[in-house]
């Protein structure tokens, strides 16, 4: 939908402009450009090289991430043992595969995340400035990344205030700066980070209008073609829709729901999977931090870890938004387990080495389950051509392939209720950002017959239509129907909507959910 298809785009372009109808231009995209230039250097060789080159680029972040955790561990003087099963902790989990196997960018924003950490760990331990140069230019990285990285801010604005709090109670050391210095430096390093980050928002402000847009519409209203108050409306319900907590009860189950109940691309289910490690780990990290056996980087961390939780369960609440919280918590489990190990014996060390590996075990099951299911070998190893492939994973794919092969340079696709995976189509389109029937409900509802209808899709130069009919001409799914008004009033709708389909046009290929249609001139 973007992470690829906007690179492409920004090539084909030959610029980092907006892309029409496609709302996530105006995002952030750090970690997009690492994917423009790898498939420009790809290029050199084949179109598909410098697709694969922008794939493997985007999916190192998971590697990089595992090796940043592990590092972090023999940091705080771990051994081999627990530094590895923390690190398996955080590769194991399903949601990482699940983002870094799709090209997304949350594992990015986690890796960053840690740096920062890492470095604000130190700082908070030694007060040695150099520390935060680090911490401003990972900071700076993660909200280059996803504007989801506000939740690692807050927490840290909190540590630095805290930390010059406990100077102004302690008595100070020759040569330690004062609170009011101590606090400056903290806050000057992450403004430095929102610095570095601040051109791409200044880009999104100089557009739209809002430096947040189309995020935050309530608190900072945007403007785009294709984007209007009512799909702004829409948005903001939709980010409210994942997960479970709407209650005190659900709020207290919420880590037993999110690492057990959660499932992919089920909204009401997290959208993502977790697994039981850092359900299991978490009572721990609570033992270890009372009987102060984690050092003050740890305990810094894990409390950092726990604030992004609590900031993920007050908004929307995706899996792989929490997944910043992830290798903090995976250090500061091992490290806990470790000192359980000296303090209950070695026996309790086995045992809890033992769980901490079913657990990865069964994340790795999830994670087996999901490749067997997409099942790439066969075109990976010659046997399946990239086509057939496509068209096995993508039911729309077939559809593609007729546009870009048999229709002109000059025609012009209307995207109706599909997955706008737009990578996959070289001719103009028009279509709704993430709600595809948006346009033509409103339309329905506005005009008084077909012909009404298709005068508007032409003025805007349509040529074609690809629709999804299966649920817009259904009574129970369509989006023209409003339970509201009367049956009559959603059958003519439907009828309207029909006509306009079917009627008077030509349709160039068919099937049982989607169809590809001509409109006459």
């Amino acid at each position: 939908m973007y992470h690829l298809a906007l690179p492409k785009a920004f090539l084909g372009s030959s610029g980092l402009g907006e892309v029409p109808y496609n709302m996530a231009s105006y995002f952030p995209l750090g970690v997009e450009m690492h994917a423009v230039w790898a498939m420009l250097l790809g290029r050199v060789g084949s179109p598909r090289m410098g697709e694969a080159a922008a794939g493997a680029t985007l999916a190192a972040f998971g590697p990089l991430v595992v090796l940043v955790t592990y590092g972090w561990a023999r940091a705080r003087r771990l051994d081999r043992t627990w530094s590895a099963l923390a690190a398996l902790a955080v590769a194991s989990i399903p949601s990482v595969y699940f983002v870094v196997a799709g090209q997304g960018v949350d594992v990015a924003v986690a890796g960053y995340s840690a740096l920062a950490l890492v470095a604000a760990g130190r700082w908070w331990a030694t007060l040695d400035s150099r520390w935060l140069r680090l911490i401003a230019a990972a900071v700076g990285f993660a909200l280059s990344t996803k504007l989801s990285a506000v939740a690692l801010i807050v927490p840290l604005t909190v540590a630095v205030l805290l930390r010059g709090a406990l100077i102004e109670r302690a008595d100070r050391s020759p040569g330690q700066p004062s609170a009011g210095a101590t606090v400056m430096m903290g806050l000057g390093s992450l403004g430095v980070g929102i610095l570095l980050a601040s051109p791409w928002y200044i880009r999104t402000l100089m557009w739209t209008g809002s430096p947040l847009f189309p995020l935050y519409s309530t608190l900072w209203p945007g403007h785009a073609p294709g984007w209007d108050s009512g799909r702004a409306e829409l948005l903001d319900a939709l980010l409210q829709v994942y997960g479970r907590s709407s209650n005190a009860l659900d709020y207290l189950l919420s880590p037993f729901s999110v690492s057990i109940l959660a499932q992919p691309e089920l909204p009401r289910h997290y959208e993502g999977v977790l697994g039981p490690a850092f359900l299991v780990g978490t009572p721990l990290v609570i033992w270890a931090f009372r009987r102060r056996y984690l050092d003050v980087d740890l305990r810094l961390a894990s409390l950092v870890a726990g604030g992004i939780f609590v900031l993920w369960l007050l908004g929307s609440q995706v899996v792989r938004y929490l997944l910043p919280a992830m290798p903090p918590m995976a250090v500061a489990i091992a490290a806990s387990a470790a000192a359980a190990t000296v303090d209950w014996g070695p026996r309790a060390g086995r045992l809890l080495r033992g769980l901490f590996l079913a657990t990865a075990v069964a994340n790795v099951l999830v994670v087996i389950a999901w490749f067997a299911e997409l099942n790439p070998l066969q075109v990976v190893l010659g046997g399946e051509t990239r086509s057939t492939f496509l068209s096995r994973r993508l039911d729309s794919f077939p559809y593609y392939e007729t546009i870009n092969h048999d229709f002109p340079p000059g025609a012009r696709v209307w995207l109706i209720d599909t997955q706008r995976d737009t990578y996959y189509l070289e001719r103009p389109y028009f279509a709704d950002y993430l709600f595809g029937t948006y346009t033509i409900a409103q339309w329905i509802r506005e005009s008084g017959n077909a012909a009404e209808v298709r005068a508007r899709a032409r003025a805007l130069g349509i040529t074609h239509i690809f629709v999804r009919h299966d649920r817009l001409l259904d009574y129970a799914r369509s989006a023209v129907v409003d339970d509201a008004n009367p049956r009559a009033l959603n059958l003519e709708r439907l009828e309207m909507l029909r006509v306009f389909f079917f009627q008077g046009t030509r349709l160039v290929q068919g099937g049982r959910k989607f169809s590809l249609i001509e409109l006459p001139d």
